[in-house]
């Protein structure tokens, strides 16, 4: 009976620090975007190494269980695709408008991502079937984000709802994907077959470069609004 107080006590203690001990970022005027930048910038820190909540992801590595975007013609799915680099990501800029319900957040950062992929049907008349390793380079990503807030009361307490959000981006310097085994199997590489492939790679790269991007930001994202949910909307860093 007493190892289970014990426990029981143990077990609520844990989770009581884990719903105290929510980090908050330095608290900004709305007009400030300085100081936003810098806030968002060490909050970026712990959110990477996973030191908010047990609830949050830890953003570097970030791990997706798979992306499987849908694809005209294609199946393709990627498994357990790890990203890095989101820790070292700059906000160049962060505004809020007057009524506190629209953020718009510039960063730059350089991703690299790989994992397992599956790949099976057409491009450009194409058969594809393999299966191999996936390796993604993002050099200098630019990145606008929109996020659309509303106020959501819960206990007593205002909380921030992130209810919807836009992006989008530009590779300013170098974007890769790669592929292995991606031909495995294809007829002899004449000049003619290899000017087919290199188009067809071409073609398969511009479809999935910005699924994989729009994957990894709406991960960022949910996380993101997970942590809104943590804490008040007056423990926050606009004041």
């Amino acid at each position: 009976m007493l190892l289970k107080q014990v426990f029981v006590f143990i077990f609520l203690g844990f989770v009581t620090s884990c719903l105290c001990a929510v980090p908050k970022a330095t608290k900004c005027r709305r007009e400030d975007s300085d100081c936003l930048k810098r806030s968002a910038q060490s909050l970026l820190l712990l959110l990477a190494e996973g030191k908010v909540s047990p609830q949050l992801k830890p953003l570097d590595p970030l791990r997706i269980s798979k992306i499987e975007p849908v694809l005209s013609n294609l199946k393709f799915l990627a498994r357990d695709f790890i990203v890095r680099g989101l820790g070292d990501c700059i906000f160049d800029n962060i505004t809020i408008n007057a009524a506190k319900t629209i953020l718009n957040v510039d960063a730059h950062c350089t991703l690299v991502g790989e994992s397992e992929y599956e790949i099976k049907g057409k491009v450009q008349n194409l058969e594809l079937g393999a299966q191999g390793h996936l390796a993604v380079l993002f050099k200098q990503l630019l990145l606008k984000i929109v996020l659309y807030i509303e106020d959501k009361k819960e206990e007593d307490k205002i909380y921030w709802h992130l209810h919807n959000w836009n992006f989008s981006y530009v590779v300013k310097e170098k974007s890769k994907i790669n592929m292995s085994n991606l031909f495995k199997g294809s007829a002899k590489p004449t000049q003619a077959i290899q000017e087919r492939l290199g188009e067809t790679l071409t073609t398969l790269i511009s479809e999935l470069e910005p699924l994989i991007v729009d994957a990894i930001v709406n991960e960022i994202l949910e996380n993101i609004k997970t942590y809104f949910h943590l804490l008040p909307f007056q423990e926050l860093m606009i004041h």
